[in-house]
């Protein structure tokens, strides 16, 4: 029984990290109500989160604190996330967009599991900054 349960979690383990963050993801806001869906796709060997769709819970429907070209541009369309490289267990070493201040943070994401990415912004050092997660859209 104990071999047939360690199998059966180290499957668990595996099929979580073959699966692909590429999709669309649900981000929620602190209220659990759902704000935006982002698509995540990988170009050129780098990851990228696009904004596709806003919904009425978004509080910040535009990027008014963004400077130059993407000042006061509505979040839908815009690139959230970008220049993300695999390192083997985590897409690292891209920048991530707060909207509500208008600036790119360095970011980290990975699945939790098959249905959950964590999605986590830092200035600096990873481990201060502030993890989001996003729920695989069915």
């Amino acid at each position: 029984m104990r071999i047939l349960l360690a199998s059966y979690i180290l499957f668990l383990n595996i099929s979580a990290s073959g699966q692909s963050v590429e999709g669309i993801w649900k981000v929620l806001n602190k209220k659990g109500e759902l704000q935006s869906h982002v698509e995540v796709y990988e170009e050129n060997g780098y990851l990228y989160g696009k904004c596709i769709e806003l919904f009425d819970s978004a509080v910040h429907r535009k990027c008014k604190k963004c400077r130059g070209a993407d000042q006061d541009k509505s979040l839908k369309g815009m690139i959230l996330f970008k220049d993300c490289k695999f390192d083997g267990t985590k897409w690292s070493e891209g920048r991530i967009l707060d909207p509500k201040k208008g600036r790119f943070y360095d970011c980290q994401i990975s699945l939790k599991n098959a249905n959950t990415l964590k999605v986590r912004g830092y200035l600096g050092n990873p481990l201060f900054g502030r993890t989001l997660l996003w729920y695989r859209a069915k």
